[in-house]
């Protein structure tokens, strides 16, 4: 037998009974269920913050003004025609627009003429201008419309609308623009 063992063994129960008692052993030691709780808090008031520190390092964009500089035929078939819009586009930002790709609508006489989509990508240098072709399409009804149109016309002017939106390179954003301009015909005798 040996009693300085058992000595041993009760002094050391009796030293961690008194430290628990008066809360001298670490919290995470007493209890893991209250240091998973309290790390689970910290961590729920964490993640909000992250999310807000994240929106406010990505930049706001101002709209990129985008009009018409120039439109050709390109094909012309019987239920559909294809053409090339030459947009001028220029960036209003105090940084470089990268751009993705884009998407638009042109409307002549408040009337949806040609639509399109570009996976063309560009860099646009801040207050920088850029003319960029893009193809469109329109339908023999749109055509025909813009037709009829023309012998309601009272001068040889156009009005058209541009809209659509631009999509930020590596990330979800889309930058909505339009344009409200009109189009001159070339009067007779011009070419």
């Amino acid at each position: 037998m040996h009693p300085t063992g058992i000595n041993d063994i009760l002094f050391i129960r009796s030293h961690l009974v008194r430290h628990h008692r008066f809360g001298n052993i670490p919290s995470h030691r007493q209890q893991p269920g209250k240091f998973f709780m309290k790390s689970l808090k910290l961590l729920i008031l964490f993640i909000p913050l992250a999310i807000a520190s994240c929106a406010t390092i990505a930049p706001k964009w101002d709209p990129p003004h985008v009009s018409l500089a120039g439109l050709e035929i390109k094909e012309l078939g019987l239920f559909e025609q294809r053409f090339v819009l030459r947009l001028r586009m220029q960036n209003p930002n105090n940084a470089t627009l990268p751009i993705s790709g884009m998407n638009y609508k042109l409307f002549i006489n408040d009337q949806l003429f040609a639509r399109g989509v570009s996976n063309q990508s560009l860099k646009i240098q801040p207050f920088e201008e850029v003319t960029v072709d893009v193809e469109s399409t329109s339908t023999l009804s749109s055509l025909l419309e813009q037709l009829g149109g023309l012998g309601k016309q009272s001068g040889p002017q156009f009005k058209y609308r541009l809209e659509g939106n631009v999509g930020v390179l590596n990330s979800s954003i889309k930058i909505p623009f339009q344009h409200i301009g009109e189009l001159g015909l070339p009067h007779r005798g011009e070419t």
